[in-house]
């Protein structure tokens, strides 16, 4: 991520009650996160199976039913996928790793199965680029680790973080 970028981009995969959960958390702590990261962060496109079932859910964010969307666009920071299960959520991180994203993900089953994969990707570019954690409706605002490893891949960032992480 650039720390001279205003603002940290994310790319939501997925939108159903995961989905929408880290949108709104995302929303309602626009303050807390400007504060603990030194930066915003918005999203700025959700890929979706059916583009009219959230268009009102969106609120400013892009709605696609196409991955590469997200994948491919060059302002997105960080893919966030909350699809679950093994396919087609692997082929989703792996091309997002390949394409230099940092990764969000709550998906467990996938992580077991595919683990030497993802850590192969890791060593590979010498960069931490893939977050696993088991709820991802905690996001940034309630999952101190996260908020932490953003500030420290990104040592500019102003921090703000209890003495215990």
């Amino acid at each position: 991520m650039d720390s001279s970028k205003s603002s940290i981009t994310l790319g939501l995969i997925g939108f159903g009650n995961v989905g929408q959960g880290v949108h709104s958390i995302v929303k309602t702590n626009q303050g807390m996160i400007q504060d603990r990261l030194g930066q915003a962060v918005h999203i700025k496109t959700i890929c979706v199976r059916n583009v009219d079932k959230y268009k009102d859910l969106a609120n400013g964010a892009e709605l696609t039913t196409d991955v590469n969307d997200i994948i491919n666009d060059p302002e997105i920071d960080i893919v966030v996928e909350v699809i679950g299960g093994e396919t087609p959520a692997y082929d989703y991180i792996t091309e997002a790793l390949k394409h230099k994203k940092y990764v969000v993900t709550a998906n467990k089953e996938l992580i077991a199965k595919h683990k030497k994969t993802f850590f192969e990707f890791l060593f590979c570019d010498n960069l931490f680029k893939f977050l696993f954690h088991a709820l991802a409706t905690t996001f940034v605002t309630s999952n101190p680790f996260l908020a932490k490893f953003i500030a420290v891949r990104n040592n500019s960032l102003k921090s703000n973080f209890p003495k215990s992480l």
